[in-house]
């Protein structure tokens, strides 16, 4: 009876953590974005984890495209250099995502991706989406 006892309280102190990311976590993500890697890396785990951490502390409420949209922004090389070119190519984002199939769509969010290279690949959600952002 012991035993059993003392399992289920240590299961229930490990749930108790808190989880990541908290509320702090994501004030300090969108305070500094560029040091988050560094900062929240080793605490998120995972690549796939903290890439998923961006996607919901800068767009909490957003759908998938949304969630896409700041996961690709977050990345240096995918930023645009202006406030205005990024609102721009945000919208442009946004709308070629969501002509997209769901699968495709899940593919765009960094987190996905990573997860799940493989069938990403195979999905052709980039090919797809370059495709729609072509001029």
């Amino acid at each position: 009876m012991r035993a059993p006892l003392l399992l289920l309280l240590a299961l229930a102190g490990c749930g108790g953590r808190a989880s990541f990311p908290s509320e702090e976590d994501c004030a300090a993500i969108k305070s500094d974005p560029g040091g988050a890697l560094q900062r929240f890396g080793p605490k998120a785990g995972t690549p796939a984890k903290f890439w998923g951490a961006i996607e919901t502390c800068w767009a909490p409420d957003g759908d998938t495209c949304e969630r896409a949209r700041v996961g690709r922004e977050a990345m240096p090389s995918m930023a645009s250099p202006t406030p205005a070119q990024r609102e721009a190519y945000a919208r442009r984002f946004v709308e070629a995502c969501r002509r997209l199939t769901p699968a495709q769509q899940r593919c765009l969010m960094v987190s996905h991706a990573i997860d799940r290279a493989a069938e990403c690949e195979a999905s052709g959600a980039r090919a797809a989406l370059d495709a729609l952002l072509r001029p």
